[in-house]
């Protein structure tokens, strides 16, 4: 009965260790490797975010750019239609 009780106990130790051991690869790929200082999935994440940031805010630019580049194209058309009118308008004598 003894016997049976040390096995379990170094199975249990063995699950343990074990245990241990993926809770720390989860931990460094989470957080990263101190050694390699990579920042693991936190820092991705991180890093992902910032790029979000800088791309609304160049999507935010060229958006601006284009709203004020229509603006010039309809008083472009705008122009060019009344001079349109105004030449007709002359030609035809309304």
């Amino acid at each position: 009965m003894g016997e049976n009780l040390e096995q379990d106990i170094n199975a249990i130790k063995n699950n343990l260790s074990s245990f241990g051991m993926k809770l720390e690869m989860v931990y460094a790929a989470l957080v990263g490797n101190e050694i390699s200082k990579d920042g693991g999935l936190v820092a991705d994440i991180a890093g992902q975010q910032k790029q979000i940031l800088r791309l609304k805010e160049r999507i935010e630019k060229v958006e601006a750019k284009e709203t004020k580049r229509q603006l010039y194209v309809n008083i472009i058309w705008a122009a060019v239609t009344g001079i349109i009118v105004l030449i007709l308008s002359h030609l035809f004598k309304l």
